[in-house]
């Protein structure tokens, strides 16, 4: 037996034995060998303690996975794109919270990702006093929808200042 019928089978002698309701998903292949996804809902109705009814439904949900799958490679292609880039590159809410860094921002700055995510970008270390009022005023108005783009000074994580190319949108 296949092992979706073989997990099938188990979960059906579980909901007997417990008198539970069952909810899963499993991988099959039709008669005609299609392979598919399916939900199988069902429960046991009972009598006096004793299960004396299986009812249940099954539904195709195939291309619920299919989008899943598709979904997470296109995830996984932009990950390598926006972590290859030689620019460094931040992902930001419109209220200016940092949603994702590439590793060359990361890199330069010398921190790890979870140490600046979900923070305010402005509250970064890297900007200078100058250049911190500049960023949330940038913010704004790109949350606004307009295009910024301005030379601004940043610091490393060595405490060298440098002045790159910003932009924001």
């Amino acid at each position: 037996p296949s092992q979706a019928r073989v997990k099938m089978e188990s979960v059906v002698q579980r909901a007997i034995l417990h008198q539970e309701a069952w909810d899963i998903e499993l991988p099959i292949v039709t008669a005609k060998g299609n392979k598919k996804w399916v939900r199988v809902q069902g429960q046991i109705e009972s009598e006096n303690g004793q299960p004396v009814r299986i009812y249940g439904i099954t539904q195709d949900v195939t291309n619920t996975y299919r989008i899943k799958e598709q979904i997470r490679l296109n995830e996984q292609k932009f990950k390598a794109i926006f972590h290859a880039m030689f620019q460094f590159i931040g992902l930001l809410s419109p209220d200016g919270f940092l949603l994702e860094a590439n590793e060359s921002a990361l890199g330069f700055a010398g921190v790890a990702v979870g140490d600046i995510l979900n923070k305010p970008f402005w509250d970064a270390f890297w900007w200078t006093d100058a250049s911190r009022e500049q960023i949330k005023n940038y913010i704004r108005k790109a949350a606004a929808g307009a295009f910024i783009r301005e030379e601004i000074n940043v610091k490393s994580a060595t405490g060298e200042v440098l002045t790159l190319d910003f932009s924001i949108k």
